[in-house]
């Protein structure tokens, strides 16, 4: 289905599919990865020191670290969801500190949906839907009959116009709900209200904006924030920093990658001009 890429739907900012060999998971650990592994036997996992073992078709959940080393034994490709730590902690799930395994047929069918959906033209509610039906089943106890009817609803509507100005009243009645009913379900299964929810899909599309050098002025436009002191408050609450020191630190790591890629022809004096 895949080569060695990586697929994301702009319905779910905060989850990417990778589909690589195992030895280039290390590549995409700054987030927690979700890995299938759909092999005919057991599996062993090393990551960290740590030894676990996973039956065939297990979910294998493993926790965000760059310098991670994890030895998939018997495996030849592996189909990975990056699962972004901002995204996990404010719709309220945890994020693992150890590998762990899941079992349950019901959330590996949903994974299989999920990542059959990504990158295809489905429509937002049900990539959105199969992403938190996958999360309940890993976080949240059974998925089974999760994010049917009004709270479905809201979400495609929140995930397809995230950047619009958007009432309580009107996500109520796409929802087909009162909206004290739908603000009270939306919490209790989502972890946010449906506006909480929609400020953290503008503040996560702003992140990926800054990532490929867009400023702040303009990607707070873009993603629907009044002004750039509007898009710094809810970044630095959600992200930890400003929006112009994670720019600057995207560049610098880019920039720093820039020159150890230079041909070796290039002097040290040239590379000191250039920064």
């Amino acid at each position: 289905m895949f080569d060695d890429t990586t697929v994301a739907s702009p319905f779910l900012p905060g989850v990417r599919l990778h589909d690589i060999v195992p030895s280039r998971l290390a590549e995409v650990a700054a987030d927690g990865v979700l890995v299938a592994v759909s092999a005919a036997s057991r599996v062993r996992i090393r990551a960290n020191e740590t030894d676990l073992v996973a039956g065939p078709g297990s979910l294998l959940i493993l926790p965000p670290d760059e310098g991670r080393r994890v030895e998939l034994n018997g495996v030849q490709r592996v189909r990975a969801l990056a699962v972004d730590p901002v995204w996990l902690t404010a719709c309220g799930s945890f994020v693992p500190a150890a590998p762990e395994a899941c079992d349950d047929p019901a959330a590996r069918q949903a994974f299989l949906r999920l990542i059959s959906a990504l990158g295809t033209a489905e429509p937002a509610d049900r990539v959105a839907h199969q992403w938190w039906t996958l999360r309940q089943g890993l976080w949240g106890g059974s998925p089974e009959n999760f994010l049917r009817g009004a709270v479905r609803r809201a979400l495609g509507h929140l995930h397809g116009a995230y950047a619009a100005k958007l009432s309580l009243d009107g996500i109520a009645a796409v929802a087909r709900s009162s909206k004290y009913h739908l603000v009270r379900t939306f919490r209790k299964q989502i972890g946010l209200p449906p506006h909480g929810y929609q400020v953290l899909l503008r503040v996560l599309r702003a992140r990926d904006l800054l990532r490929n050098g867009a400023r702040s002025v303009a990607a707070a436009q873009e993603v629907g924030f009044l002004d750039q002191s509007h898009l710094s408050r809810h970044f630095v609450r959600l992200c930890g920093m400003t929006p112009g020191v994670f720019g600057r630190s995207v560049t610098t790591v880019r920039t720093a990658a820039e020159v150890v890629e230079r041909p070796a022809s290039v002097s040290v004096a040239d590379i000191a001009s250039s920064n």
